[in-house]
């Protein structure tokens, strides 16, 4: 198990990596990443450093774009695994969720 990391990157994007599961997402779940993401209206999530993520995960990404909603932010996930854009696909949560 490992812990989520938020990190920021070079262009106002931010990189998660980590394990996205049920066992560790409830240390970030209600933690606020929106301050993280001033640089206007778009905020910018890689996961591709994402060794792991399951339902946990997937309910974390759904936490945080309703944060991004909330503050009239738009959120795109990239760098997404097949693994996780299938579990949200399979869930019908893709449709909630911008993956690029």
């Amino acid at each position: 198990m490992s812990d989520v990391l938020i990190q920021p990157l070079a262009d106002g994007s931010y990189q998660v990596s980590g394990e996205l599961t049920l066992f560790t997402v409830g240390s970030v779940l209600g933690r606020n990443i929106l301050p993280l993401g001033d640089h206007g209206a778009m905020l910018r999530l890689d996961l591709s450093q994402v060794s792991y993520a399951d339902s946990g995960g997937l309910a974390l990404l759904i936490a945080w774009a309703r944060q991004a909603r909330e503050a009239d932010k738009s959120l795109i996930f990239y760098g997404v695994s097949g693994k996780l854009a299938s579990l949200a696909r399979v869930t019908g949560v893709d449709r909630v969720l911008s993956f690029q």
